[in-house]
This record gives structure tokens, C-alpha cells and sequence, in this order.
């Protein structure tokens, strides 16, 4: 059937075969990529909490952007009102404060 016995519209199924795969039926070096992608993103027998422990748990490894860049977005939230009924609340005060002690350390002559 063409697109316009469906009124224009092409399933999204079909466009995405097509941007994916324009060689038609071989694998190619973009559908490797989002393979590999699609692979890696599978969630994990890893809680929310044990992967926030693992990916934050060096704040030393930080940069000190990535330091302010966090210090900004944590306080930014924390300002809002579902932070004030976030259950995890507490742990965003605590990172905040090591965030904010690890960028004073730098400061102070204490750089890496």
C-alpha cells in the first residue's frame, strides 16, 4: 500500500527500518551502533541507589565544572517543591555538601 491510501502517514516501524537500515536487510554500521546501544542501556540488577553509589562515589575524580555544574543542578531541585517530598532528599543535602567542601578544598590550594 502507498502512503497516501494511509492518508500520508507512514508507520513509524517503516521509517525507522529505512533511516536504520538503507541498505535493506544488511547489517550496517549504524545498526551495529544502536545494537550496541540498545545493549549497554538494558537495565541492570543495580537499584537506582547502588548506581548512584557506584557512578558518584569518587567526587575527588571530578572535575571542577563538573563539580560546580552538579553543586547547580542539585541546589536548583532542591529548591523546588517535589524535592521538599523526596524521600532521597537527604542524600541530595549530603552530595551537595561534599560537592560544595571537595570545590572549597581546590580552591584553597588543595587541587588534585
Amino acid at each position: 500500500m502507498s502512503a497516501r491510501l494511509h492518508g500520508g502517514f507512514v508507520p513509524a516501524a517503516k521509517r525507522t527500518e529505512h533511516t536504520l537500515s538503507p541498505a535493506r536487510g544488511k547489517d550496517t554500521t549504524l545498526d551495529r551502533l544502536v545494537e550496541r546501544a540498545a545493549r549497554e542501556l538494558l537495565p541492570s540488577p543495580l537499584t537506582e541507589a547502588g548506581w548512584l553509589r557506584r557512578s558518584h562515589a569518587d567526587i575527588r575524580s571530578l572535575e571542577a565544572w563538573e563539580l560546580r555544574r552538579e553543586i547547580r543542578v542539585i541546589a536548583s531541585y532542591l529548591d523546588t517543591a517535589a524535592a521538599q517530598r523526596d524521600f532521597n532528599r537527604a542524600w541530595f543535602e549530603e552530595r551537595l555538601q561534599r560537592l560544595r567542601a571537595e570545590l572549597a578544598r581546590r580552591q584553597n590550594g588543595g587541587a588534585r
